[in-house]
């Protein structure tokens, strides 16, 4: 079935912020001891809930349901700057668990676009572009290339292969049933484009400091 002209095809969230103390997107719990706040990144949160049972509400309305929409996470999905790396990964992965349960997975794919607040994710996906993509086509005692700061903003065919996102993917690649499952990394802009029409996505932030 072709998808219906109303069919939801792609999905943006961003800011999520996925780890903060601040963000109701994680489960904020009183320490018993310091009587403050901190995130318990072991279990999800009843807003995080709320938001993925809203998603699946609208994308179970296609009309094609055998295929599934595309997600882009569009910057400052975990919170890298302000939060330990290990929580904002432990609450990612309580959000792609409620997303792909097995059966009921909500996206055929996910797109990264890095923030200000998670770009060490970029720096990460940076390096591995450049070992991928050049890296691995040259000769001891050749004269190397700077890396480059971007990615092709169409990746849509195959001279624009997507970068993978080496820390994302080794969070979801421990679970058996998603181990052929990637994010993949563009930045700092994402394109679509369908003929003469094209839509560019992208976090912001540009000339803030962090």
């Amino acid at each position: 079935m072709a998808p219906g002209p109303n069919d939801i095809r792609y999905v943006c969230l961003s800011d999520m912020h996925l780890g903060a103390e601040l963000s109701l997107l994680g489960d904020l719990k009183i320490d018993p001891v310091t009587e403050k706040l901190q995130v318990d990144p072991q279990s999800a949160s009843p807003v995080l809930q709320g938001l993925v049972e809203c998603l699946r509400y609208l994308i179970l309305r296609n009309e094609d349901q055998n295929s599934k929409p595309t997600l882009i996470l569009m910057g400052d999905i975990l919170e890298l700057a302000l939060a330990n790396d290990n929580v904002a990964a432990m609450v990612f992965e309580r959000f792609f668990e409620l997303a792909m349960p097995r059966g009921g997975e909500l996206f055929e794919r996910m797109v990264y676009v890095p923030g200000n607040h998670d770009h060490h994710l970029w720096e990460s996906a940076r390096e591995t572009q450049y070992v991928l993509n050049y890296l691995a086509h040259t000769l001891p005692q050749d004269f190397l290339k700077i890396p480059w700061h971007a990615t092709n903003i169409f990746m849509d065919d195959d001279k624009n292969p997507p970068v993978p996102s080496f820390f994302l993917n080794g969070i979801v690649h421990r679970y058996d049933r998603l181990a052929n499952f990637n994010i993949n990394t563009v930045y700092p802009n994402y394109g679509l484009r369908r003929g003469n029409l094209a839509v560019i996505f992208h976090h912001g932030h540009f000339v803030e400091s962090i």
